[in-house]
């Protein structure tokens, strides 16, 4: 490739990563080749950030994409779903999912060389570590006897689709600004020209940050058929189960909404909350398992003393009006509505661990077209969980737990274990 830098900026001819990360819904990540450039203004503002910014690629491509979520199995190998992948055009990350919304808590990309080999004629990745099936959690009720929230391994790859491929237009324009010190707003757009249905997204975004300790974000973006193909596999990549739209591509735009928010009004109080809207048809990389789902919540947390606090959270999800009724339009949902409250009291002084947590479920399941979880397999409606540990050392805590319900059906469970802290991110 070539490119040409000054400061914070560039313009890049060659091979390239589209990038467009910055928002969670008007996203794109592909690998492409062509014309990508980008500026940021040298000025920043009190916390740090650019004033300004701009980013565009433009690309020809006959290639097609593709995004697997590999649900952990606890190994380091996986096959991708398609093979003939496009060297360098794999994006490998690892996302730790809660437990109680299906929401990302947090994730990380993976190096190639350091944290993955693949092999892109057979479409097979080794990772340098077996990747644990779950996370440490901060609730400790749970649906399941191996209580945690759920690890996913995500590829997003470039495949060879053989010489009669159609070729394709792609192009991209990403920028923002800063009204002020504490307000930054911004605007997303992308088109692919295929032959039959040009995907569009279009996507707006706003960030007001008071203090250091005060955040909140709004995004709002449409979008008019599915981005990518997609699967998710639960056995390391030997099946999948296809994700298509839930309604099918119409050519009619859909939209997704989102608002998040934190802060930390005064000492020792934290809060946080969020609003999320995907409708059916709504697709990007990082939307389709939220997908016909409305979704908001909020927690607190309160600490008494350094090793001692009690934290309440409350969340909240429907299934989208646009699949309903599930007998009309033909859709399963886990669910038509589901209501959690969890209140917890925590003391920890580094070397002892004591929780005690009540959590309170509502559900309303729907009579045809369901989609089984756990959740419908163990309605309880109200159960108390106790947790005790001791540190061995800095990384490993062994523990015990018991968890009885009250009412519905009986989920009553003892047992230990040992958690295992394996960086600063993520524990097993």
């Amino acid at each position: 490739y070539i490119v040409v830098e000054r400061e914070r900026a560039f313009i890049k001819y060659g091979s390239f990563k589209t990038a467009f990360t910055d928002t969670e819904l008007a996203s794109y990540n592909r690998t492409l080749s062509g014309v990508q450039g980008s500026f940021e203004t040298l000025k920043s503002t009190v916390y740090g950030d650019p004033k300004s910014g701009i980013k565009f690629f433009g690309a020809h491509s006959q290639q097609l994409a593709d995004h697997n979520e590999f649900a952990a199995t606890g190994g380091s190998l996986y096959y991708t779903r398609f093979r003939g992948l496009i060297q360098g055009g794999e994006k490998l990350r690892v996302e730790v999912r809660d437990k109680i919304q299906d929401l990302v808590l947090h994730s990380y990309d993976l190096v190639e060389g350091q944290d993955y080999e693949i092999d892109y004629k057979e479409g097979r990745i080794l990772l340098s570590k077996p990747l644990s099936s779950i996370a440490g959690s901060d609730t400790i009720a749970s649906n399941d006897i191996l209580n945690g929230s759920p690890v996913f391994l995500i590829a997003d790859y470039e495949y060879d689709a053989g010489p009669q491929a159609f070729e394709n237009d792609d192009g991209g324009l990403r920028g923002y600004t800063h009204v002020g010190e504490h307000i930054r707003i911004g605007a997303t757009g992308v088109k692919e020209r295929r032959q039959n249905q040009d995907y569009d997204v279009r996507g707006i975004d706003a960030t007001v940050k008071v203090g250091r300790n005060t955040k909140v974000s709004m995004e709002y973006a449409e979008s008019k058929y599915e981005q990518t193909q997609e699967a998710v596999s639960y056995n390391g990549g030997l099946s999948f189960a296809n994700q298509s739209l839930l309604q099918g591509a119409t050519g009619t735009p859909d939209k997704a909404f989102l608002l998040k928010a934190e802060s930390k009004p005064f000492k020792n109080f934290e809060t946080s909350g969020y609003i999320q809207g995907i409708h059916p048809r709504f697709s990007t990389d990082r939307t389709r398992s939220q997908a016909g789902t409305e979704k908001y919540g909020y927690a607190a947390k309160y600490k008494f003393s350094p090793n001692l606090y009690a934290r309440y959270r409350f969340d909240t999800a429907d299934a989208a009006r646009q699949i309903l009724p599930l007998d009309v339009t033909g859709v399963s949902a886990p669910y038509e509505t589901f209501k959690n409250h969890t209140g917890q009291i925590v003391y920890n002084n580094g070397l002892w661990l004591a929780e005690t947590e009540y959590r309170r479920q509502f559900f309303d399941f729907p009579t045809v077209n369901l989609l089984p979880t756990l959740l419908y397999a163990d309605q309880y409606k109200n159960v108390i969980s106790e947790k005790v540990g001791r540190k061995f050392n800095d990384r490993i805590l062994p523990y015990v737990k018991v968890q009885t319900t009250i009412d519905g059906k009986g989920n009553h469970q003892f047992g230990g274990g040992v958690r295992y802290d394996l960086n600063h991110q993520l524990a097993a």
